[in-house]
């Protein structure tokens, strides 16, 4: 029971720990210095050695083979979309013979209901790769029919044009 206890008191010491509090079984001295601009935190134990970590918000730069996506295109993935939904931030990369195209899918009031979701372009049809482009439209599944899927190079590189795009455009409306 001992040993019970002590596996359940040493997360949350630590847990507390990381945030500036103590227990009564922590022998840790912790030290946390934060900024607005950055964050700094410094901790130092009797078990472990300090440790720096400096981060500041900054946009990322997107991987060249990322192409915003041409508007005829976006037109024949809303085309495909059902259930009152559109695609927002599309992106498209050319892989070995298909387009990737991926974007978020939102409702009408605006919301996003799901992210980078992957579909491929070729010879002027539309195939759906990721669950929810299966899901969410009425693009045949292309996984099988041309041997490639959400989760390959491609597939993959598309889907982080959209999360680094987003995440590029949250960090400037911050202004950092």
């Amino acid at each position: 029971m001992k040993l019970r206890a002590a596996l359940i008191a040493l997360p949350a010491a630590l847990l507390l720990a990381a945030c500036g509090g103590s227990t009564d079984t922590d022998d840790a001295v912790v030290e946390t210095t934060t900024t607005v601009a950055a964050t700094t935190s410094t901790a130092a134990t009797t078990s472990a050695p300090a440790s720096t970590s400096a981060s500041a918000l900054t946009t990322t730069a997107l991987d060249p083979r990322c192409t915003a996506a041409p508007s005829g295109t976006v037109t024949l993935v809303d085309t495909a979309l059902v259930d009152d939904v559109h695609l927002q931030d599309p992106w498209t990369v050319e892989g070995e013979g298909v387009t990737y195209v991926a974007g978020n899918i939102h409702d009408a009031a605006g919301e996003r209901v799901s992210s980078a979701d992957v579909w491929a372009l070729s010879d002027g049809v539309l195939y759906s790769l990721s669950s929810d482009a299966r899901e969410r439209s009425v693009a045949v599944d292309g996984r099988s029919i041309l041997g490639i899927s959400a989760g390959d190079e491609y597939g993959s590189l598309v889907q982080n044009c959209v999360a680094t795009s987003v995440r590029n455009r949250n960090i400037e409306s911050r202004g950092n």
